[in-house]
């Protein structure tokens, strides 16, 4: 994807223009909020990030990488409820998971 390619070159604004297009295409299509997440990421807009990772999660539920994504940015942004929620439906997900049992111990 063309997207990425900008991306590794730290080329943002075209990858940003180019993903936005193709969300607008197929909305349905994580992989294209992922690459956005990053360039909002990049540009220090944690609140656009964490839509996107919202958004991917939405059309992914169940994906792991996508919710541990979301948990660590309601981490880095101090929204510790929110943090905590994304680790139960974690666990729902891995229930014998003791990385994430310790986690949630110790923000409840």
């Amino acid at each position: 994807m063309v997207a990425n390619c900008y991306i590794k070159l730290g080329e943002w604004e075209n990858a940003q223009l180019i993903l936005e297009k193709l969300i607008l295409d197929k909305p349905e299509n994580p992989r294209y909020w992922m690459s956005l997440a990053e360039v909002y990421y990049n540009y220090k807009n944690i609140d656009k990030t964490i839509d996107c990772v919202r958004t991917m999660v939405k059309l992914r539920p169940t994906n792991m990488d996508y919710l541990s994504t979301l948990a660590q940015l309601y981490h880095e942004t101090a929204t510790y409820e929110l943090y905590v929620q994304i680790l139960y439906r974690m666990l729902e997900l891995d229930p014998h998971n003791p990385e994430i049992k310790s986690e949630i111990e110790k923000y409840s």
